[in-house]
């Protein structure tokens, strides 16, 4: 400890200081802006850790917890308004390299032990700010977290069953997660097959999430359903932005198995967002059902085969009436989606089953009598087809 006398030489100016280290934080550091923190209130902070550093330094002791809780919520506050924490701790290294610097500036004036004590109670004091201050952060910032989640999850959660969203808690919920309910949304469900690992889920939510993200005006949300991970953002530019980044991540994820993303439509704003999610689910299935291995979806590229899934009693019933009694009739079935796949050719449906033209004629013929419906008439092609795309759909055959 040094005597009061001799420390007491320490007087510096107080206002300079304080100016020289806000100069090295505000605009230097990430999150010290104005879109975050309030200049004046930068400025105070720094001036209450530089008078108590003054303090400690005329006194020759280590600051006490009482005196190292004067800003007891700058952790805390500083978590509140999203700053790094990387940046909150450089600025406290701003602080200390300022004073040390001011300190060895007039060290000619002092005996060589007080500076070097004086450099040791600057350090200390520091140390234990930063320390103090970073566990006050954490702890804020793992709460924030916590709810931060949690509104996330209630917020799909509510979107994907299709609850109503009261006013008061959709604005609770837009405040927490900095959404604006007015914009537009669209979702994009992930699916995958076969390894369920919930840390492979949760590198591909961050890989997709990074990935649409250059693509959206706002944070990308992300639900849970049983069959894939729903994610919701609002574009801030035109959707084929959006797809090209989801196609571009499929390809260089190199996933192994199969990656379905299906896509909804542009909903008006977040409370009608639901559909969207709803849609892009849709989407996921049905590229799932139809055995695609690594590709993006969009809802509006399988209207026909989300109609028929949507109404699966009703398909159900198409196919047990057009179909039933060609089931023990491969061949038949066979002609007859070669004949919508062939565009309704017969001759081109000979040649892709290799069998002469006269025998697809009798096997036309042969389903007519068996169904009651003539495959050469358009309207009645048409129900046959629907009824194979479904049963398709369903057997996977």
């Amino acid at each position: 400890m040094v005597s009061q006398s001799t420390a007491r030489r320490y007087d510096p100016d107080i206002s300079r200081l304080t100016s020289e280290v806000v100069d090295l934080i505000w605009n230097e550091l990430p999150g010290y802006s104005a879109d975050m923190v309030e200049k004046s209130e930068l400025i105070q902070s720094v001036e209450r850790y530089v008078r108590l550093t003054i303090n400690v330094l005329r006194r020759g002791e280590a600051p006490t917890f009482g005196e190292l809780a004067i800003e007891s919520d700058l952790g805390s506050r500083r978590a509140k308004q999203n700053v790094p924490l990387e940046s909150v701790i450089l600025a406290f290294r701003a602080t200390e390299r300022v004073l040390l610097l001011d300190v060895f500036s007039d060290r000619h004036h002092w005996p060589l032990k007080l500076t070097r004590h004086y450099a040791d109670l600057v350090i200390d004091t520091f140390d234990r700010l930063s320390q103090h201050t970073v566990n006050s952060y954490r702890e804020t910032y793992s709460v924030l977290e916590s709810l931060h989640e949690r509104a996330q999850s209630d917020l799909m959660d509510a979107l994907i069953s299709g609850i109503a969203l009261h006013p008061a808690q959709l604005a609770t919920w837009a405040q927490m997660l900095s959404v604006e309910p007015g914009r537009p949304y669209l979702a994009v469900a992930i699916a995958t097959e076969g390894d369920k690992d919930p840390l492979k889920a949760l590198r591909l939510r961050t890989r997709f999430s990074l990935a649409l993200q250059p693509a959206a005006a706002g944070p990308v949300l992300f639900g849970e359903t049983p069959a894939a991970q729903v994610g919701l953002f609002s574009p801030a530019g035109p959707v084929a932005r959006a797809l090209e980044n989801l196609k571009s991540t499929i390809t260089g994820l190199h996933w192994e198995g199969r990656l379905i993303v299906g896509v909804g439509t542009l909903s008006d704003d977040l409370p009608s967002a639901g559909s969207s999610c709803l849609e892009a689910l849709s989407a996921a299935d049905v590229g799932r059902r139809q055995e695609r291995q690594q590709t993006v979806v969009t809802y509006e590229s399988v209207l026909i085969d989300s109609l028929l899934l949507d109404r699966a009693k009703t398909a159900d019933a198409l196919v047990e009436s057009r179909l039933r009694r060609l089931e023990d009739h491969p061949q038949l079935l066979e002609t007859l989606q070669a004949l919508v796949d062939n565009d309704f050719s017969q001759s081109k449906t000979a040649r892709s089953l290799f069998i002469h033209i006269n025998t697809v004629a009798h096997r036309l013929k042969k389903i007519q009598t068996l169904t009651g419906y003539d495959p050469l008439r358009l309207n009645e092609l048409l129900e046959l087809a629907l009824a194979m795309r479904y049963r398709k759909l369903v057997r996977g055959d």
